[in-house]
């Protein structure tokens, strides 16, 4: 137990709620918590969940809050706070050694304002996403995003996740009859991200930078075709 955070420990009881505690109490020593301070912890976050909680899920929430109990020592280690002094750079061609998983919102219910934080927090620049065009302004063009790229790809269209490419940042769109034209309202696009603003629920992108390396495999940035999307997207 000396080995544990109280901070970490702290989280979990506020995320699961008193199921975690009782069961925390009944497969560790009852007085283990009260020894981390906690013997009142907050349920703020677990009560606003519990609204959108399934009943029919209770079992499953239950035997997670029970492998949370158990292997405790090693979840909320105190070297867990601390940064890795080495970074492992995970190549495509490595899926034996990790496994994709799917969006928050595939496990959990959740509404729409969350879902999309959970997925704008998902973002990181370089990131490359497709988008589909609403409009053009006197600035760049108004994009509505479809689904990130991934081997286990986020659709998000029904989110209404909005994305903005400056001028300066768009190359000019080519079909695929190599024939140039300007951009139009319902084209689809494949960018990459440049700027992520949770909070103003808004994304920046570009086509004029390369993406960061060791995603799955796209096309390139720029004016694109319904059959480059995913395959989870059709």
């Amino acid at each position: 137990m000396e080995s544990m955070d109280a901070r970490l420990v702290a989280q979990a009881l506020n995320y699961h709620g008193q199921q975690l505690q009782k069961v925390w109490e009944g497969e560790r020593n009852e007085n283990e918590l009260v020894m981390l301070n906690l013997k009142d912890p907050s349920f703020e976050i677990y009560q606003q969940r519990q609204k959108t909680l399934s009943f029919g899920d209770r079992g499953k929430r239950l035997k997670l809050q029970q492998f949370l109990a158990k292997k405790a020592d090693a979840l909320y280690d105190k070297t867990n706070l601390e940064k890795s002094t080495e970074c492992i750079k995970q190549q495509l061609g490595d899926e034996e050694f990790y496994a994709t998983v799917p969006g928050l919102d595939t496990f959990v219910t959740m509404e729409k304002s969350q879902r999309i934080r959970n997925f704008l927090e998902s973002l990181v620049v370089g990131d490359v996403i497709y988008a589909q065009v609403m409009g053009k302004s006197a600035a760049g063009l108004l994009l509505k995003v479809l689904c990130n790229c991934s081997d286990c790809p986020r659709v998000v269209t029904e989110l209404g996740v909005k994305a903005l490419m400056l001028n300066t940042a768009i190359m000019p769109a080519v079909d695929k009859k190599g024939v140039a034209r300007g951009y139009m309202a319902n084209d689809l696009v494949c960018v990459v991200v440049s700027e992520v603003n949770v909070e103003a629920e808004r994304v920046v992108a570009v086509m004029n930078t390369e993406p960061r390396e060791g995603q799955a495999p796209h096309p390139p940035m720029g004016l694109i075709h319904s059959d480059d999307l995913p395959e989870a997207y059709k």
